[in-house]
């Protein structure tokens, strides 16, 4: 697998993009962890209070039960506990509910703030490297024989412009028919140096010779 384009330059900008996006998705993880943590401090004095309530509505029901073993009163003195202790229960569902509602929109606006920035540069980043890496993994494994040179050169001849082309041979066509390996390898080069890749040192001399396949139509 190639994860790197073998041209320094290209190399270098390649890594730099790769910390670029890494340090993006660490200081939104970052910055998405700090606003959730601040979001839940607030919710912090709710679930005290909900607890404060919960005791003190257990300390009235206690009360309540040892008032009502009173004997002939018992039932009369129980009644403003029991009613404290109903009030109470409402805060304390009340409270609750508002402690789950901070707690949902802390995680959304922490996920939210990590998602939605750092999936973009993600979905910009990633097909393309994805795409780097296929395409230069492939022709890589293609680099074993003269022969497969060829076969890139005439991919360059499809894909590169026409000036470009020039540049290498007045008929590349021509020069890659009659087997004219200095053109063969320039246009391969041209063809593998858009992938950051480049000829193997090992195949720029290493002609086919006579065994070359007849090109011809």
């Amino acid at each position: 697998m190639v994860l790197y384009a073998r041209s320094p330059t290209r190399r270098r900008r390649q890594i730099g993009i790769d910390l670029f996006v890494l340090c993006w998705i660490l200081c939104w993880g970052w910055i998405a962890r700090s606003v959730w943590s601040a979001l839940m401090a607030v919710v912090e004095p709710t679930r005290r209070t909900a607890a404060a309530a919960v005791n003190v509505r257990d300390d009235f029901r206690s009360a309540g039960d040892r008032a009502g073993g009173l004997p002939l009163a018992g039932e009369e003195l129980r009644k403003p506990f029991d009613m404290a202790a109903g009030s109470l229960d409402s805060i304390t569902i009340a409270a609750q509910d508002q402690i789950r509602s901070l707690e949902r929109l802390a995680l959304l606006c922490g996920l939210l703030l990590f998602i939605v920035p750092a999936g973009l540069v993600i979905v910009v980043w990633l097909p393309a490297r994805l795409k780097f890496i296929r395409a230069a993994s492939v022709t890589k494994g293609l680099l074993d024989s003269p022969h497969d040179l060829e076969l890139i050169a005439l991919r360059a001849m499809a894909t590169q412009p026409l000036d470009t082309l020039a540049r290498i041979s007045g008929d590349p066509v021509k020069d890659w028919r009659e087997g004219r390996w200095a053109v063969i390898v320039a246009l391969a080069d041209l063809e593998l140096r858009t992938m950051g890749l480049s000829v193997p040192e090992g195949l720029r001399e290493e002609s086919p010779g006579d065994d070359r396949p007849d090109q011809s139509p």
